[in-house]
């Protein structure tokens, strides 16, 4: 008997007024794999960071999420971290005025239901989290003095730190301006992979996906375009699969705009509720 994925993505279909932003989508994703979803602003990238994250509840869309083989109901995101499932935002989401051993823990915090916890504890829970990914962060500091790229490694220790399976990132290169920077994320990522960890990489850049990706899945107006293995990328052929075939003045809907406004708050509202 074949033992299914770690995660499924089951004939996904999403619509919105005017525009369908799922198409039956169906992907998988094992265990310490990287596999990168592909695609240009509007394909339906962040649409299928939302249903997997809980923000597009189950039964506003057709198709399943499953793990292991079994269907998964996300109602919200609190569901998605039940069922393993982190997300790190593309918005550099951390708290500035906690110090960054406060924003590593502060989701474990809520799920216990309580403030009350000695600072000791923070630090230990944090720095074990900070070690296991091989990171160094100033523990005692404010979030707000860090760098760009350094909030965007804390995030992703926060998400690591709740024990997740599967972590998407969605566009995590975003607001990182050095190399230095760009080589200690994709660090970090190799890293969870070799934790056994699954990663969805969501980015519309083909040269990360060449670097970063074991597996690459190309969405394009809502659909799978393609479907490439790291010993058969092709550039070329990559970059053909990722072109919108929709009409001019069609609206490319993928809620980017909204999710980068307000839709990490949105995340945490809903987490965070009782």
């Amino acid at each position: 008997m074949t033992t299914p994925p770690l995660f499924e993505i089951v004939h996904l279909t999403k619509d919105f007024p005017r525009v369908r932003a799922l198409d039956d989508v169906s992907l998988s994703i094992g265990a310490g794999e990287i596999h990168v979803i592909l695609g240009e602003l509007g394909a339906g990238k962040t649409t299928l960071l939302k249903i997997l994250g809980g923000l597009h509840p189950a039964g506003t869309y057709e198709g399943e999420i499953r793990r292991e083989g079994r269907p998964l109901a996300l109602h919200r995101p609190a569901d998605a971290i039940r069922a393993g499932i982190g997300i790190v935002p593309r918005p550099l989401a951390v708290f500035d005025q906690l110090t960054v051993a406060e924003n590593i823990v502060v989701g474990q915090w809520e799920r216990r239901h309580t403030f009350f916890v000695r600072s000791a504890d923070v630090r230990q829970q944090a720095q074990a989290a900070l070690e296991r990914l091989h990171l160094r962060l100033p523990l005692e500091a404010r979030a707000a003095q860090l760098e760009p790229g350094q909030k965007r490694l804390l995030v992703i220790a926060r998400v690591f730190a709740g024990h997740p399976r599967l972590i998407v990132l969605d566009e995590p290169t975003t607001h990182l301006t050095t190399a230095e920077a760009l080589s200690q994320l994709l660090h970090t990522i190799r890293r969870l992979a070799a934790l056994d960890i699954a990663c969805l990489y969501l980015t519309r850049r083909l040269s990360e996906a060449l670097n970063i990706g074991d597996r690459v899945t190309i969405l394009r107006d809502g659909q799978v375009a393609g479907v490439f293995q790291r010993e058969a990328f092709d550039e070329v052929a990559m970059a053909r699969a990722m072109i919108s075939q929709r009409p001019g003045d069609l609206p490319h809907y993928d809620d980017d705009e909204r999710w980068e406004r307000r839709g990490f708050g949105d995340f945490l509202r809903q987490l965070f509720r009782p």
